[in-house]
């Protein structure tokens, strides 16, 4: 078990994630009454759709929690356990919404790492929606790898996006920050990217061309 400290958090930070909270859970609220309410009227394939929906929604849920609950990522006391990253990341590339011009490759087996199922999936969900926001051509790509050195997993997640200009490899893992002409991104998801690295002692960087794509690494220990 492992327990980090509470910090005291930025006033404008939770002022905004408790606003988000209110914003962003009720519509899930409303489509979860909305599938569970009307379920009984279809057919027994509308049925087995519903269901799916509803399991995604539920998911989505539970997404949103942890990114409002960003602010404590990093900080909760939590259970060590193994998690097989392969089963993690599938399920999310089928959950979330991915278009059908971008296509997203896992190359190598992932390991089996100990530590929180919550944090990883925070983790690569939130790697993978920046590669999707990021593609703004005809067909994109989105490749996850990783390698061994020595005590730690080297993975990487490589895109064919926008590229990020070099002034913001650092500041885009700061909260709220984002590129000046992104309208879509909220500034949060990379910020908790770095939250979970640094809360398993792991490093991360990124290495871009502008309207190539750009490649995210990060470490985690190989026993953590």
């Amino acid at each position: 078990m492992k327990i980090v400290q509470a910090q005291k958090f930025n006033s404008k930070e939770w002022n905004c994630l408790t606003t988000a909270n209110i914003e962003l859970k009720n519509p899930w609220v409303f489509a979860n009454w909305l599938l569970q309410d009307n379920v009984e009227m279809i057919n027994l394939a509308g049925k087995e759709q519903f269901k799916l929906l509803l399991q995604n929604v539920e998911k989505m849920d539970a997404q949103i929690d942890g990114i409002l609950n960003s602010p404590t990522i990093d900080q909760a006391v939590i259970d060590s356990y193994p998690v097989d990253l392969n089963i993690l990341t599938k399920d999310i590339i089928q959950t979330l919404h991915i278009p059908e011009h971008i296509n997203v490759t896992i190359n190598k087996t992932l390991p089996i790492i100990k530590g929180d199922k919550f944090r990883f999936q925070q983790l690569f969900q939130n790697l993978i929606q920046n590669a999707i926001k990021s593609i703004d051509k005809p067909f994109g790509e989105i490749e996850i790898d990783v390698v061994e050195d020595g005590a730690f997993w080297i993975f990487s997640k490589k895109d064919s996006g926008r590229g990020i200009p070099q002034e913001y490899h650092t500041k885009i893992f700061q909260i709220f920050e984002k590129i000046e002409n992104d309208q879509a991104a909220t500034g949060i998801g990379l910020s908790i990217v770095k939250k979970i690295i640094d809360f398993y002692n792991g490093k991360l960087w990124l290495e871009s061309k502008p309207n190539i794509g750009s490649t995210f690494f990060f470490t985690l220990p190989r026993n953590n």
